[in-house]
C-alpha cells in the first residue's frame, strides 16, 4: 500500500513547490512600526496600522482610523500565525470576531484556494460560516485575486513591498471601487 502511494506524493511535489507562502515576514519589522495608507474610491479608507508583537501565540496588527489630527481610534485588530498568513480579525465597535480556516486565502501562494470564513458575535450570540474560493494569479510583487467567482465576486490588485507588505490595494466589487496606498512607514 505504502508503495502506491508514493507516486502520488512524488506527483504533488512540483505543486507544492509552486505554492510559496506570501505571508508578512514579521522577523523583519520591529513592534511598534507603524503603516499610514491612504485610501481612494468608496472601498478606500486612511488608517494606520501598528505592528503590536505577538500575543497568544499570534502575530497582531492594529489598524486605527484618523482622529482629529492623529491615529488614535483603534477599529480592528488583525491576527496572523507564524508564517505571516491571516487567521482572524476582531472589529471592535461592530464587536464581531472573524477566523478563517485554515486562513485567508489570499496570502496562500496558490492558484486556487478556499477557505471557511466563520464571524461570531458575542453580543447576539451568533455564529455564520461560508466557505469563499480564490482563485490567485501572481506576476512579480503583484497579486490579481478574485474571490467568489460566481457570486459577490470581488477583483482585488494587491503589490508588496518589503517585509511582504501590501504596498497597493485596489478592489473592485458590482459598481464600488477603490482601495489604498501605503504612504509612510514609522520605526520604533
Amino acid at each position: 500500500m505504502l508503495f502506491r502511494l508514493a507516486p502520488l506524493a512524488l506527483s504533488l511535489l512540483p505543486a507544492l513547490a509552486q505554492a510559496e507562502s506570501l505571508g508578512i515576514r514579521f522577523n523583519e519589522i520591529s513592534p511598534g512600526t507603524e503603516f499610514y495608507y491612504e485610501g481612494h474610491g468608496k472601498l478606500g479608507v486612511d488608517k494606520m496600522d501598528r505592528y503590536v508583537g505577538v500575543r497568544n501565540g499570534k502575530h497582531e496588527f492594529q489598524s486605527f482610523f484618523p482622529r482629529q489630527g492623529s491615529y488614535g481610534k483603534l477599529f480592528r485588530i488583525s491576527r496572523y500565525d507564524s508564517q505571516g498568513r491571516l487567521v482572524e480579525i476582531e472589529k471592535i465597535g461592530v464587536g464581531t470576531l472573524t477566523r478563517f480556516v485554515p486562513f485567508h486565502c489570499d496570502r496562500s501562494g496558490q492558484c486556487k484556494c478556499t477557505h471557511e470564513r466563520i464571524v461570531i458575535n458575542p453580543k447576539r450570540g451568533t455564529r455564520k460560516s461560508t466557505r469563499k474560493h480564490f482563485e490567485i494569479r501572481k506576476s512579480g510583487r503583484k497579486l490579481n485575486i478574485i474571490s467568489n467567482a460566481n457570486t459577490n465576486r470581488l477583483e482585488s490588485s494587491i503589490t508588496l513591498g518589503d517585509h511582504n507588505i501590501v504596498v497597493k490595494n485596489t478592489e473592485a466589487t458590482g459598481n464600488e471601487k477603490g482601495g489604498s496606498k501605503l504612504v509612510e512607514i514609522h520605526k520604533p
